[in-house]
């Protein structure tokens, strides 16, 4: 069951902002697509996320940058 959601916007080398909205299983299967579908993202040096099951209502920009260092 896909309930977690993950909701944010980061900055590409282009100094423009991407939107994301990444539904899965948890946050490590929504780091894991976002890395998948955004080459870019892994660069990002400004990232703000939220995230959480069924509604995206907490700050976890700083788990998505720790998480998506180690996958």
């Amino acid at each position: 069951m896909e309930d977690y959601i993950l909701r944010g916007t980061y900055q590409d080398q282009n100094g423009f902002e991407r939107g994301v909205h990444i539904k899965g299983s948890n946050i490590y299967q929504c780091v894991r697509r976002l890395l998948d579908n955004n080459n870019e993202f892994s660069r990002s040096t400004e990232a703000k996320f939220m995230g959480g099951h069924i509604v995206a209502d907490y700050d976890v920009s700083s788990s998505v940058n720790t998480i998506a260092k180690y996958i």
